[in-house]
């Protein structure tokens, strides 16, 4: 399979609801490494400024884009974000690759206005851009760099125009790959495979088990993968985990409140080899996804995992600590999955907000007496991460905010926790607040 109908395949699953990352490796599972780059990069080119490349192709099609088929949209979609964005790919391969897919879709005629399109968009989106890239309009900023309209306003009023311009910026770069290595021993040596198999890396200067990589990485294909020796991790989750390792005191359980496919968890596991930890999940897929992580890594005897909506189920034993990594808009990792960017609206905020107020709330009431929850978002929105801990702490007045030093990429919340914005290509924004439930 050519990478470019690969790119066009993975789409219309994103179209539906699909994770690209997830259709990515299912599709490109056979297929050959550079076609495979070529469809990653495609797809992700798209789905970060999707907006912007609908700006332009209204332009440049002259006809509202919903009156457009699905797959002549598609392909100009992809089209047009790889022509303004690739810089190794001869323009005319591209377009003439997806003309050639479209003739065999959906015959001439679709295939005609594809390429009159596309050969049209080489020479005046450039222009566009330009205009968009210079302007000084909160609104233009960020659908040059693509980020949704309501997102930017949001964030105006929470940090301001400037700070706001600065995150939009920073959520625009592209990210790269982090490795999580399962023994810090072993980090010479596995980077040493890695280069062996082509893969440029180094060792990151802020985790000692921790590979910085210069690419996108299909995880099935590293070496020692299957065997548990290496974890695809963003540097940022690995911090977090940090941050609540460094809290955990010996003979006292944690619960994994909301674990998800189980990252964190075996995060926790790895750092803590003598901790107890329970962990929640209510999407069964997810779930099955967490169990087969553990397996993965060796760790299904040391973790419990049950079934079930965190709001109504009870731990086996009062935890002493509870890490909620709470359900959320992702807002701090658009720029590595983004395409939930397109699937919300403001609404979604106040929604996720409200869930979490009742996650926390009901950590609060589970942890042991004089324990600790870790309340975890991926959002860099005040009102699903300070609004929420406000909420709570103005409930329950035997809790208490606990500072923490988590390194110099947090800044402090206002007024409570510490956020960590995407500074870094193998870091994304996330929210962390301890807070401790007095004896």
């Amino acid at each position: 399979m050519r990478g470019v109908e690969a790119a066009l395949l993975v789409w219309a699953e994103v179209e539906k609801g699909a994770f690209a990352s997830e259709k990515l490796r299912a599709v490109t599972a056979d297929v050959a490494r550079t076609e495979r780059t070529l469809a990653t990069t495609l797809v992700y080119e798209a789905l970060r400024r999707k907006s912007l490349w609908e700006h332009l192709l209204e332009k440049l099609a002259r006809r509202p884009l919903a009156e457009l088929g699905k797959d002549e949209r598609a392909a100009l979609l992809l089209g047009t974000a790889g022509l303004c964005s690739l810089r190794t790919f001869a323009p005319a391969v591209l377009v003439s690759a997806l003309v050639s897919e479209m003739k065999r879709r959906k015959g001439h005629g679709a295939a005609n206005f594809v390429n009159a399109v596309l050969r049209g968009a080489v020479e005046t989106a450039p222009v566009l851009m330009e205009d968009l890239k210079s302007s000084a309009t909160l609104k233009e900023f960020a659908l040059f760099r693509g980020i949704p309209q309501w997102a930017a306003s949001l964030w105006e009023r929470e940090i301001g125009g400037a700070q706001a311009k600065r995150l939009i910026r920073l959520l625009a770069m592209k990210n790269f790959a982090s490795l999580r290595l399962a023994s810090e021993g072993e980090r010479p040596a596995y980077l040493e495979e890695l280069r062996y198999h082509g893969i440029h890396a180094w060792p990151s200067p802020l985790l000692p088990f921790g590979v910085r990589t210069a690419s996108t990485l299909h995880p099935p294909t590293l070496p020692g993968f299957a065997a548990g020796r290496v974890s695809l991790q963003s540097e940022s989750a690995m911090l977090v985990g940090g941050v609540v390792a460094s809290f955990w005191e010996a003979r006292r359980g944690i619960l994994d409140m909301c674990a998800g496919r189980g990252g964190k968890t075996a995060l926790l596991a790895q750092l803590l080899p003598e901790a107890r930890i329970e962990a929640w999940e209510l999407s069964p897929g997810k779930a099955r996804a967490h169990e087969r992580e553990m397996r993965r890594l060796g760790f299904s005897e040391r973790v419990r995992l049950f079934y079930g909506d965190a709001l109504l189920l009870e731990p086996q034993e009062p935890p002493g600590m509870v890490l909620l990594d709470a359900p959320c808009t992702g807002s701090g990792t658009w720029g590595r999955h983004p395409e939930g960017k397109w699937r919300l609206s403001e609404r979604h905020v106040s929604l996720c907000a409200e869930l979490q107020k009742e996650l926390l709330s009901k950590a609060v009431r589970i942890v042991a007496p004089g324990g600790l929850v870790v309340y975890v978002t991926c959002s860099l929105f005040r009102e699903e991460n300070e609004q929420v801990v406000a909420d709570v702490l103005s409930r329950f007045r035997n809790v208490v905010d606990m500072p923490f030093a988590g390194g110099k990429l947090f800044q402090k919340g206002r007024p409570w926790g510490a956020a960590l914005w995407p500074l870094l290509p193998w870091i994304d924004g996330f929210y962390v607040c301890v807070l401790k439930k007095r004896e």
